[in-house]
């Protein structure tokens, strides 16, 4: 059988020896019935030996084995599946990068990785890691109950965390299940499946992790980008359960655990065990503050805390004291709360409200100069849809890609499709049943336009030809009817739409039909645009006009510059000081940036990147210079500071990057990486760049070549595409051939 290992990055033969990290030798002996594998029909890889399973998990067996060139024992971890996925073997191969990435951390917090194999018989991917025994925690909890066990533990599971995100590594997966105590008391944290590689993971639609453990950011329904902060979160919950043996919340599916994430409040440990001091309570609860900013700056902070508090309790102390004395931030992090918003929250609130009670669909419109804030407002309603176990999709306009009819509300619903295919057979047979029965012949209609309705309900037979208005009507009907599927009492709809402003008249008829008066009850329509881009003959305006003609129920919510009372609290939020101490900073950065919070987070970004705000650990906040910023010639509009930022970049990165603007505000690795001629792993590599300052960030569900990205702001698509003004032409002639030849083969 041909087979080849990896390690640190090179490929090489089986039979090779290879480095290691002097993985502990000795025999075990082999079981007398090997029938006691999990699976009988397991077969090793060339020059390894199975004895035993050490773990399994739902997707994944991690067996005991043998290296048998040298004797050295080892785990190998698979999939306990057949026929993994690709997206299966993606990930042991991205845990195994992650690991090499961790390889010779002082106090081995994580697993040691020896060698990825893959065999070309049966496709099986096996991770070979060193074996330093011990037990996965969530076995072995009831040992630390007590408190001073408790806190001993979690000051070493902090510690390891802090050494992990010192190399630019978010868990992301942080759970019991996942921290292994060694047999001299050491702790590793395992399974980087899920790990990534940013100092901050824009990909908030993601829900990486277990329901039970994962931060509110990482639910999708914050609308806040996830950095290490989530991690500390879930190591809040771990700790939560290792104290009092319970979790602070439950939930039966996925919609409660995430209510219960973003809106709940834990209960204090000592209500559980009245030998936890407030200490303790206090440091739970930080970790488990619903937003980022206010918990622990790091692992390392905590760490210090939690030793504390062990020390205190060893002499029988149990008063609190002030947390995060010894918290420092290593990175520079603009605050991510919503100011000065709160009656427009209310409208926004009102609207949905209305949508459940009144029968029919409520249109809200929020208008508002770019970067002022309407996407984050938007992000409001996630708490009540989740209440409600109702479901929100979005879709965004796109400057450069208007003629493209329904475009971007396919997307939006094609991402709601995602998801019902991640649900199990059972709820899925539930939702193919109901969309089948909504679209009877026509559903060939919808599936051309979202090829995922056909892994739910199967191909569907071709339609008559007609004229182009009736084929319009036609589709119109069909859609109303896949929208009903979705909009119920049970499960009510939010559709967001932005950058209105650009959109394509095939989809302003589409929400013209959505918003007549009586006809799609539980659904309401966010429809957010620049309203200073859009007069009197604008199509969108004349498409609000003919809606309200029609009786429907709409609302106009205006979002304006922030006031200085709230540039004032964003400022000093992000600076980590008082109030009255960031007071002149923040007229600075208020008159520079108009107000325009966008505008706002660029600029302090700008005067971090030039040395001009500073952390001064003395007294745990940012320090800046006044009179250097107040001399300060800083660009007067976003565009161009984001165009100085973008030119900070290395070479290949900018490269890529002005090459993706042309494609619009999203794009996939393959695509440009033909348009670029060069191999997509060098593509992924050039963009990394972009990726951690947060220029792009990741549309999740796919991989490999065919994994997306997106601009994070249209503003910065903007500046990246004006830097591309002199092969403008040529890529958009480039990238139109290489999408022609795509279509022509068939190609997805």
């Amino acid at each position: 059988m041909v087979r080849w290992e990896t390690y640190n990055g090179y490929s090489i033969l089986a039979g090779l020896n290879m480095l290691t990290d002097n993985p502990r030798k000795g025999q075990w002996e082999q079981p007398k019935d090997m029938a006691s594998l999990s699976d009988g029909a397991m077969t090793a890889p060339d020059g390894y030996r199975l004895l035993a399973v050490g773990r399994e998990g739902e997707r994944v067996i991690i067996y005991k084995a043998v290296r048998e060139r040298d004797d050295v024992r080892v785990l190998l971890k698979t999939y306990r599946h057949a026929r993994p996925t690709e997206r299966d073997l993606e990930q042991l191969a991205h845990e195994f990068a992650v690991l090499t990435r961790l390889a010779g951390l002082a106090g081995t917090p994580v697993a040691v990785a020896l060698a990825l194999v893959m065999e070309d018989r049966g496709g099986r991917t096996w991770l070979v890691l060193e074996d330093l025994g011990g037990e996965s925690l969530n076995r072995i909890a009831s040992r630390f109950r007590a408190p001073a066990n408790a806190l001993a533990l979690g000051a070493k599971i902090a510690g390891a965390l802090a050494e992990v995100h010192r190399r630019g590594v978010i868990h992301r997966d942080l759970k019991p299940h996942h921290v292994l105590v060694l047999d001299d008391g050491r702790v590793q944290l395992t399974d980087f499946r899920s790990a990534s590689l940013l100092r901050v993971d824009g990909a908030v639609t993601s829900m990486p992790g277990s329901p039970a453990y994962m931060a509110p950011e990482q639910t999708g329904r914050m609308n806040r980008p996830v950095d290490k902060r989530a991690d500390l979160y879930s190591f809040g919950v771990m700790l939560y359960e290792l104290l009092t043996g319970r979790l602070p919340f439950e939930g039966s599916d996925m919609l409660e655990w995430i209510h219960a994430h973003i809106a709940k409040t834990p209960v204090p440990p000592s209500k559980f065990d009245a030998r936890i001091p407030a200490s303790v309570d206090a440091i739970v609860l930080k970790l488990l503050s619903k937003h980022a900013q206010d918990r622990y700056h790091g692992a390392a902070g905590l760490q210090r805390d939690l030793e504390r508090s062990a020390a205190a309790l060893a002499r029988g102390e149990v008063d609190a004291f002030e947390l995060g004395a010894e918290d420092a931030p290593d990175d520079f992090r603009v605050a991510h709360r919503l100011y000065g918003r709160e009656t427009e929250v209310a409208q926004l609130l009102a609207g949905f409200e209305r949508a459940r009670s009144s029968g029919s669909c409520v249109v809200t419109l929020i208008g508002g100069y770019s970067g002022v804030g309407k996407s984050s407002l938007v992000g409001e309603l996630y708490q009540p849809i989740v209440r409600e176990r109702g479901r929100f999709v979005s879709g965004k306009f796109d400057q450069y890609k208007r003629d493209i009819p329904y475009a971007t509300i396919v997307q939006a619903f094609r991402d709601l499709l995602r998801g019902l295919l991640s649900l199990g057979e059972e709820p899925l047979a539930g939702w193919r049943e109901r969309i089948r029965e909504a679209l009877g012949v026509n559903g060939r209609l919808i599936s051309d336009v979202i090829p995922e309705l056909e892994l739910i309900v199967g191909p569907q037979p071709a339609v008559f030809d007609l004229d182009a208005l009736e084929g319009q009507n036609r589709f119109e009907l069909a859609f109303g009817g896949f929208v009903r599927v979705f909009a119920r009492p049970e499960h009510p709809l939010v559709v967001f739409l932005d950058d209105m402003q650009w959109a394509d008249g095939a989809t302003l008829g589409l929400l013209k039909m959505l918003a007549r008066p009586g006809q799609f009850p539980d659904l309401q329509l966010v429809l957010a645009f620049r309203d200073n881009e859009v007069d009197a003959s604008h199509p969108f305006q004349l498409a609000v006009d003919a809606v309200r003609a029609g009786g429907a129920s709409l609302d106009t919510v205006t979002v304006l510059d922030l006031a200085p009372q709230h540039v004032l609290q964003l400022v000093a939020d992000t600076v980590s000081r008082r109030p009255k101490d960031a007071a002149p900073l923040a007229a600075m950065i208020g008159t520079k940036a108009s107000g325009n919070p966008f505008f706002i987070g660029e600029l302090l970004q700008v005067l971090h990147a030039r040395g001009l705000l500073t952390f001064d650990v003395a007294i745990r906040g940012w320090v800046w210079d006044e009179a250097a910023i107040g001399a300060l010639d800083v660009a007067d509009n976003v565009v161009d500071l984001l165009i100085e930022r973008i030119r900070t970049l290395p070479s290949r990165t900018r490269r890529a990057l002005t090459i993706a603007s042309c494609f619009g505000n999203r794009f996939d690795v393959g695509t440009l990486a033909t348009v670029i001629d060069l191999p997509a792993e060098a593509v992924e590599t050039a963009i990394q760049p972009a990726l951690a300052d947060g220029f792009i960030v990741a549309v999740d569900g796919l991989i490999g070549a065919k994994r997306a990205f997106r601009f994070q702001h249209d503003r910065i698509q903007q500046a990246a595409y004006s830097l591309a003004v002199e092969e403008r032409a040529a890529t958009h002639l480039r990238i139109g051939r290489v999408l022609q030849a795509r279509f022509e083969s068939g190609a997805d």
